[in-house]
């Protein structure tokens, strides 16, 4: 009994240095978080500025380029690195391979020490975003506004509540995102009708679809086969854990924007000729 308890004491402590540190209550947290957020809205800034005044340019397209080439290394970056993790932590790769196999699974209290500093770089890019909202805000931008604040506010909780599989998995979908910045670019400076808008609204369309819808179906099924192990938690981490299921929602939303779009343009074009 008494080596049961040092080693519960023991765990407990693991525990807390690789899950419990990641929280806003935290100070070491909190800077790295605003740290990025602070790093990547100067890089912003310098961008814009950079561009201000360019002939080329309308009034405030030079905020617009500035916010799609963060967004553009943010996504590669992010998705890069989330999935280094999930494949070099054996611990949580091997459960990784459970999901897609639809596999029993363990995404709940399967944790890594990486989330702790992963997630400070995830979360300071959307708090920068939210910060530079004025220069990118309009009335059709409510879903990515949701997109924004559902992960600053309710992130730190279900990071510092386990969870850690499920939030890196969708860091990497981020992958898909660049294509979707990219349209806006050609379409600026190239145009519609030319042959890489069309190459690239398909890679958009297929990537988006496949690799954030595609992974739906896996991604539920783990939570629902997970059920016992949610309904063993706190309230507090059951209430984070069932957040982590909006994420598929907005894809959804998105991809059927993006599918509509696509088949429009493709309609259009055939009218042309």
């Amino acid at each position: 009994a008494e080596y049961m308890g040092v080693l519960d004491c023991s765990l407990s402590t693991s525990k807390m240095d690789s899950v419990g540190l990641y929280s806003y209550g935290q100070f070491d947290m909190t800077v790295k978080i605003a740290g990025v957020s602070i790093i990547w809205f100067i890089l912003f800034r310098v961008i814009a500025t950079y561009y201000r005044g360019a002939s080329y340019l309308k009034p405030g397209e030079e905020n617009t380029i500035s916010l799609k080439v963060c967004a553009i290394l943010h996504a590669f970056g992010i998705s890069i690195i989330a999935a280094y993790v999930l494949v070099v932590d054996e611990t949580l790769f091997s459960e990784l391979k459970r999901v897609f196999v639809l596999g029993e699974s363990n995404v709940i209290t399967t944790t890594t020490p990486h989330i702790g500093w992963v997630a400070p770089i995830n979360l300071g890019f959307f708090l920068y975003e939210l910060l530079a909202l004025p220069y990118w805000w309009d009335a059709k931008q409510g879903p990515m506004v949701l997109h924004h604040i559902a992960p600053v506010v309710l992130f730190p909780l279900a990071a510092s509540h386990l969870f850690h599989i499920l939030m890196l998995f969708w860091m990497t979908t981020e992958f898909s995102s660049p294509f979707v910045q990219f349209r806006w670019f050609i379409e600026r400076f190239y145009g519609k009708d030319c042959a890489i808008y069309k190459i690239n609204g398909l890679l958009m369309t297929l990537l988006f679809i496949g690799i954030r819808v595609g992974s739906v179906p896996h991604y539920y099924f783990a939570m629902v086969s997970n059920y016992a192990r949610m309904s063993a938690l706190s309230p507090i981490e059951t209430f984070t854990g069932y957040t982590l299921l909006i994420p598929p929602l907005l894809n959804i939303y998105w991809s059927y924007l993006i599918f509509v779009g696509l088949l429009k343009h493709t309609s259009s074009q055939k009218k042309k000729e």
